[in-house]
């Protein structure tokens, strides 16, 4: 491209521009170029890019005149150049002829030394506000950041200091400027500052100190503190800069971090924990006393080395686990004999023990398995007294039987179609409520020991009998008919025949039924069952109690010393007292059956209550008069003796109302109980006893006579003398 003459003169012009500083200066120099060069009527610099821009100036245009407008507008005597591609702004040139291709030239050449000097200010501009943002930045960060900051322009002068240096002392940043040291901290705080800042000037190098220095709130705070020397050209120290970080608290925290270790040392040498520490490899290294102990180490050399992986009672599944990094926890059989055997270590311990381990691989940070910590606990005696505590959850304490819950949960277990024929047994004992009546609570759990044992020697190993309720047992029989069921059935009533009296006869009601089907609900068959127990037990409970009544009255003849004779001789008097007074046929046959049973309560009384020889002593009589009371108790038990139970609790009262036990008084008390008081009182006179010698006939009517209208009923008596004088078998 060549030019002319004038067109050079125009660039050279142009290559003179002069980068003024101020804007206005170089507007007014690219105008005064822009109508001396080119003889533009109009021209308008905008500047920024297109989303913030700005007119930087314009010439030639009219007071309100749309600049905007114009530039959209622009015909072809217009030339708009977009400095750098927009970025920069926009320049727009405007002419009176249209724009020839010398004019365009000339016009993109003289845009472009624009776009140049606008690129070079916007460089500056650019550079300036990033070091004002700069040591803004640098001020906020110094500003945000905890450490304290500041610099001394001598051993005791302060130059500057950031924030938290300032507002450790309460004050503002700018009143630390050539502050003295000795201005803003107590005299020894300064002394010690100084010593230091000196140290750093005259060694020139740099040095780290603790210094103590009270805070604005009067805390007396620990700082770390590094001190830097600033060299100038000529290799002086300028001043020192100081970085300080308050250690107070992690001072604090490295002093409980020691006690911490100490107290850890403590508890893991007297930890009851047996307590292991293995390398990386498994070799054992370390363990506290409580693991010696355990192990029955006396001396730690005796199984250092020990290798964890090679230990035969762990179990593989765990030392694979553990090679993969897992923690691993598992109880184990530990066996000490093995431990013998393949002389892993000398023990003092044989046998076994149920040890509880938890092995924890150790890692380092960047988890890489660097050991293993193994806690060991033995629980063996806890692991006896879960067996113990499971065995009571699931067993009658005192017979031993397994009780309702764990029947419950085994009918529900074995009801499958695997097991049928599936049959139960459902049984109440019989007499418990008379024998804990009579003979006391002791007697009749000793009964209720003697059933269990009864249906345990009648069952199968894998029978379930359990204790159903109070005196109600069931028993599971699986694989079993309803044939074999009944034959379970008569094994135990024949064994309850055959089994010692201790105190009464064994008896039990049973019910059976047998769940044949897989549609059959188990719980209707365990409701037959116990309907089948029912009306067994009201079939049999005459007989049974007739049985028990008989029963307990053996044993009181052989307990009392007391004949058949004896009762032969009252049952008589007494009826023939009956028949003299004309008594009903249902008070001669309660008449009768008090002669014989008026005594049955002596059955709980102490046989060495009884048969003492000599006189009874107060307590002793106290006991011996109880046998009123639980001879009531017995025979209210038994429907069949109900009616005679008031009878046999007022026997021993007297008329004159000093009896026992309930003190009645003259015809308060019944007929019948006066009428045994009277009879029973004579065939004892008149019949030898253990602690003294039977009297006459006469003898005995007398002291009947003296008796009369204070212990007994005066007009009995006096009936009863003439029936004695009347019957001569009596007599005899």
């Amino acid at each position: 491209m060549s030019f002319d003459v004038s067109e050079l003169l125009i660039l050279y012009d142009i290559a003179s521009f002069s980068f003024p500083e101020r804007e206005d200066d170089l507007m007014h120099e690219i105008i005064e170029k822009a109508t001396r060069l080119f003889g533009v009527r109009r021209l308008a610099l905008i500047t920024g890019n297109q989303d913030r821009r700005r007119c930087l100036g314009n010439w030639g245009f009219q007071k309100g005149q749309d600049i905007w407008k114009t530039i959209e507008e622009s015909r072809k005597n217009c030339f708009l150049y977009h400095l750098n591609q927009g970025k920069l702004g926009l320049l727009y040139l405007e002419q009176s002829n249209p724009l020839s291709n010398r004019d365009r030239r000339l016009y993109t050449i003289f845009a472009r030394r624009i776009e140049e000097i606008l690129r070079v200010k916007y460089l500056e501009r650019e550079q300036r506000e990033l070091e004002k943002r700069k040591s803004r930045e640098q001020k906020l960060l110094l500003d945000s950041i905890p450490i304290q900051v500041w610099y001394v322009k001598d051993i005791e002068t302060y130059g500057a200091a950031n924030k938290a240096h300032a507002e450790f002392f309460g004050i503002k940043k700018e009143e630390l400027e050539n502050k003295n040291l000795f201005d803003i901290r107590t005299e020894n705080e300064a002394k010690i500052c100084i010593e230091g800042n000196k140290k750093v000037f005259t060694e020139k190098r740099q040095i780290q100190t603790e210094e103590w220095v009270y805070n604005a709130h009067g805390e007396k705070r620990l700082l770390s503190i590094v001190k830097t020397p600033s060299f100038d050209s000529n290799g002086n120290v300028k001043y020192v800069i100081c970085a300080a970080e308050d250690i107070t608290e992690r001072k604090r925290v490295e002093q409980a971090l020691r006690e911490s270790e100490e107290r850890f040392r403590n508890i893991y040498s007297q930890s009851p924990i047996g307590i292991q520490l293995y390398d990386a490899d498994g070799q054992l290294l370390h363990a506290n006393q409580a693991c010696l102990d355990i192990f029955g180490v006396s001396d730690l050399k005796e199984v250092k080395g020990f290798k964890l992986f090679e230990d035969p009672n762990v179990p593989n599944e765990e030392k694979k686990k553990l090679l993969k990094g897992e923690i691993v926890r598992f109880e184990v059989e530990f066996n000490f004999d093995t431990v013998r055997k393949m002389a892993l270590y000398k023990t003092t311990k044989s046998g076994t023990a149920c040890l509880d381990c938890l092995i924890t691989p150790l890692r380092s940070a960047e988890g890489a398995i660097q050991g293993y910590m193994a806690q060991v606990q033995d629980i063996t005696e806890h692991k006896r007294a879960e067996e113990q505590i499971r065995y009571l959850s699931f067993h009658d304490k005192l017979t031993g039987l397994y009780n309702r819950a764990y029947f419950e949960e085994e009918l529900e277990r074995l009801n499958t179609e695997r097991q049928l024929p599936l049959s139960l047994i459902l049984g109440d004992l019989n007499g418990l409520k008379l024998v804990n009546d009579t003979f006391g609570h002791h007697e009749g759990d000793k009964l209720l020991k003697n059933i269990a044992q009864v249906l345990k020697q009648s069952c199968r190993k894998e029978d379930i009998i359990a204790r159903w309720g109070g005196d109600e047992f069931a028993i599971l029989l699986p694989q079993t008919t309803a044939k074999a069921a009944i034959e379970v059935c008569n094994r135990i009533r024949q064994a309850c025949c055959t089994f010692p009296k201790d105190p009464i006869q064994l008896s039990i009601a049973l019910g059976t039924a047998t769940k044949e089907k897989p549609t059959q609900d188990i719980h209707e068959i365990l409701k037959k069952a116990e309907d089948r127990m029912y009306k067994s037990k009201l079939v049999e409970s005459k007989s049974a109690r007739r049985s028990t009544i008989f029963s307990l009255q053996k044993t009181l003849q052989k307990k009392t010393c007391e004949t058949e004779e004896h009762t032969r001789r009252l049952h008589k008097l007494a009826l023939e007292m009956g028949h003299a007074l004309d008594l009903p046929v249902n008070q001669l046959n309660d008449l009768a059956l008090l002669a014989i049973l008026h005594d049955i309560g002596k059955i709980a009384i102490p046989e060495e209550i009884i048969q003492k020889p000599s006189r009874l002593s107060p307590e002793e009589w106290k006991t011996m008069q109880k046998h009123a009371e639980i001879g009531c108790r017995i025979a209210r038990s038994s429907p069949e003796l109900a009616h005679i139970a008031e009878a046999i609790l007022a026997h021993h009262e007297r008329w004159d109302g000093t009896g026992y036990p309930q003190g009645l008084k003259g015809e308060e008390i019944p007929l019948i109980s006066r009428i045994i008081a009277i009879v029973d009182a004579y065939d004892a006179m008149t019949h030898d006893r253990p602690y003294r010698k039977a009297i006459s006939r006469e003898e005995a009517i007398e002291e009947l006579k003296k008796g009369a209208g204070s212990q007994f009923d005066p007009k009995l008596v006096e009936i009863f003398i003439k029936v004695l004088l009347n019957s001569r078998h009596i007599l005899k």
